[in-house]
């Protein structure tokens, strides 16, 4: 296409375009009422330009809009087969335990089925036994008879085991008893012995207390004495030492006594 650059000052020039049109030598040498016909040529294929590319934009946005209308569709679509899922798998999760309570409801059954099976073949055996039991009746009650007497003759040993394990068990007492009491009066004897040997200790405790308070207040009035300076003779001296030593033993016979 060829573009027109109008100025106020000459004439109006053609500027070119990238598009097809009328080429740029035959357009400068236009002049007069050539270059108003090719103005308005000029401008009719700028409005078919105009034209074709408005119609270019609404079928772009028809276009568009058509996108649009498929994301869209494919989203709902997305979304339906998102929950058509999840709705699958909460029926996996339901079918799940229905499948878990009848395998329990299958086991209760032959559970079921096998103690039937065994009843009737406990039935059976009881069956079998009363019919054995009716032909061996009269072995039956001989064996009944005999095991009888047989509980019988144990009963007997059994009383007789017992009166003698109560005899035992009452000489056992009488033992225990006199032991008790001969236990008892050699306690009661060896405690009259021992009071008489506390209070013999304490008489002899008190005589020898007295011994020495007697010797102690001799040597001390003889130790005064001496101390008083007066001259004893040979023979209280003598005595005065025998009574210290007297003391001494006193005094360690009564620790040793003590201890």
């Amino acid at each position: 296409s060829v573009l027109l650059d109008v100025t106020t000052d000459g004439p109006a020039q053609p500027a070119m375009s990238d598009g097809p049109g009328v080429d740029p030598a035959a357009a400068l040498s236009l002049e007069g009422p050539s270059l108003q016909r090719y103005a308005v040529r000029l401008s009719e294929v700028v409005m078919q330009q105009h034209a074709a590319r408005k119609k270019d934009w609404k079928n772009w946005q028809g276009k568009e809009e058509e996108l649009n209308d498929e994301i869209r569709e494919f989203r709902r679509q997305v979304a339906t087969e998102q929950q058509e899922r999840d709705q699958a798998v909460g029926r996996e999760v339901i079918l799940e335990q229905e499948l878990r309570a009848e395998r329990r409801r299958r086991i209760d059954m032959e559970a079921q089925v096998t103690l039937a099976d065994s009843w009737k073949a406990e039935a059976a055996a009881a069956d079998r036994a009363a019919r054995m039991s009716s032909s061996n009746a009269a072995l039956a009650a001989s064996a009944e008879s005999e095991a009888a007497r047989e509980w019988k003759r144990q009963a007997a040993e059994a009383r007789r085991a017992e009166a003698k394990a109560m005899a035992g068990q009452q000489r056992a007492e009488l033992a225990a008893q006199q032991a008790r009491k001969d236990l008892n009066s050699h306690l009661e004897e060896r405690e009259q012995q021992f009071g008489q040997r506390v209070q013999m200790a304490r008489a002899s405790e008190a005589e020898v207390l007295a011994e020495a308070w007697r010797m102690s207040g001799e040597l001390r009035s003889e130790l005064d004495a001496v101390r008083s300076g007066e001259a004893a003779p040979p023979s209280q001296d003598s005595s005065a030492r025998q009574a210290l030593q007297d003391l001494r033993e006193l005094r360690q016979r009564y620790n040793d006594m003590l201890g």
